[in-house]
């Protein structure tokens, strides 16, 4: 019964230090709020477009195309001018 007991505490040490990698990695550090063409999100398997409205997570790669720009609030400065899409 002994063994049994440190197997499910070993268990539980092993789920929560990954429930707790997962969380760190997926932070939502931000929002894009003005898009304008491609705009996209760079993952090592996949790109995929931004939207308005879509989150942006801590340490993810955002690329523009050629006159594409993008405008994103991020916790630390939450204001965005529409007219800065137009440049």
């Amino acid at each position: 019964m002994y063994w049994l007991g440190r197997i499910l505490i070993s268990a539980l040490s092993v789920a929560v230090t990954l429930a707790t990698t997962s969380a760190r990695a997926e932070t939502k550090v931000g929002e894009a709020v003005i898009v304008k063409n491609e705009v996209l999100r760079v993952a090592t398997s996949a790109t995929s477009q931004i939207n308005v409205g879509d989150g942006l997570l801590r340490d993810e790669t955002v690329r523009t195309g050629a006159d594409s720009a993008a405008c994103f609030v991020m916790a630390a400065a939450p204001t965005c001018r529409s007219d800065q899409a137009r440049r």
